[in-house]
């Protein structure tokens, strides 16, 4: 999957994993106003943004335009690093020192110092094999490539990774887990677990393994019939993964050790994006285009930790009388604090992307304004 806030170590223990949810406990998220506004964004597409906690910036990957984006906590854009043909994946350093950005057609993972925004390293991943998405664990970048057609085998995708223990000769390994179809797989580390997941399929294939170093050891597999996975997002100790999924219309949650499916988050709609906190708060992002209900829809919902009622949910409205804004996946990311969330929304139509910033996610509306949302934070 896509780059998730794996730089955070947990200093606290869970007071419930995500898959002991509270069963039976699904009530509908509140119709909720919505959320005005957003800061306009210099850019036309998005796949993939990361927070950088230590100096309260935001990249955001912008391959249309080959380039990525930063922003500091207030939309404000403070860098722009161009020339990266179709940037996809980003993902953070532990030491919050650098970005690294999958380059699907250079075919290289890029190194950028998080200070300067200047390039600092380029670590190629093989001729024709056009990297799009990234994770980490300790020393290793683990990404889901896919490689050129051809006329023999068609398309063909898997999992590589890079060793950066040493840094003037990385080591890189494909292949990791056998040949991934068609499409690039998404990938998430957390905890010594890594997650893969095939996309653009009408189900998805999922693979778990244990990291150790660069290698990888399998522990479960299955497919799951839920259309195209959009986006993944492991708890923070890897015991269980969030899939945003096509269908059903609900996030579905599963144990790593066997895949077995443990619970659900009611989000309605299309599932498009999921990103957990440090502390296992789930946000759960749906996409609610063409849905012509005259009522408020929420795009956003927040999910306590053992919990599968909403504490908060967020409508980011309609576009126009043609459609509604779009949550755009899998941009969705915490800080490492919780006190902000970030994402991205457009109406699908003129291309007019914003960055939406959430202050307190995490607070229960009062009772007298139960599921309103809060006006994002302003410049």
């Amino acid at each position: 999957m896509a780059a998730r806030l794996r730089r955070t170590t947990v200093a606290v223990a869970l007071l419930a994993t995500i898959g002991s949810a509270l069963i039976g406990s699904t009530a509908p998220a509140p119709a909720v106003p919505p959320v005005d506004g957003g800061v306009p964004l210099p850019i036309d597409s998005v796949v993939d943004m990361v927070v950088d906690g230590e100096h309260r910036h935001v990249f955001i990957s912008d391959p249309q335009n080959d380039k990525i984006v930063v922003t500091d906590y207030t939309g404000r854009v403070v860098g722009t690093i161009p020339g990266l043909r179709q940037v996809w994946g980003l993902e953070l350093s532990e030491d919050s020192e650098t970005v690294y950005a999958a380059v699907k057609h250079e075919s290289a993972i890029v190194a950028i110092d998080t200070e300067t925004f200047e390039e600092t390293a380029r670590l190629p991943t093989g001729a024709d094999t056009f990297p799009q998405y990234l994770t980490r664990s300790g020393d290793t970048l683990w990404f889901g490539y896919r490689l050129n057609w051809r006329p023999d085998i068609g398309w063909r995708s898997g999992v590589g990774s890079i060793d950066l223990s040493d840094e003037a000769d990385p080591a890189l390994r494909l292949n990791l887990t056998g040949p991934e179809g068609g499409y690039a797989p998404l990938v998430d580390a957390k905890a010594g677990t890594l997650v893969t997941a095939s996309t653009g399929k009408s189900s998805t294939r999922v693979g778990v393994y244990r990291t150790k170093g660069g290698t990888l050891r399998p522990q479960a597999s299955r497919t799951i019939d839920a259309g195209p996975t959009h986006d993944t997002a492991l708890s923070p100790d890897g015991d269980h993964v969030v899939f945003a999924s096509r269908f059903p219309f609900r996030h579905q949650v599963f144990r790593t050790s066997d895949l077995a499916q443990e619970n659900s988050y009611p989000t309605g709609y299309r599932p498009v994006a999921v990103d957990i906190a440090p502390d296992g708060t789930v946000a759960a992002g749906a996409d609610t285009r063409g849905v012509m209900n005259p009522k408020p829809e929420p795009d956003l919902f927040i999910f306590r930790p053992g919990s599968t009622t909403p504490i908060r949910t967020y409508d980011f409205g309609k576009a126009d009388t043609f459609g509604y804004k779009q949550l755009f996946s899998p941009a969705l990311a915490w800080t490492p604090d919780r006190r902000r969330l970030f994402t991205v929304t457009g109406d699908g139509i003129d291309k007019g992307l914003a960055l939406q910033i959430l202050t307190d996610p995490t607070r229960p509306e009062r009772a007298d304004r139960a599921g309103s949302a809060p006006a994002p934070h302003r410049r």
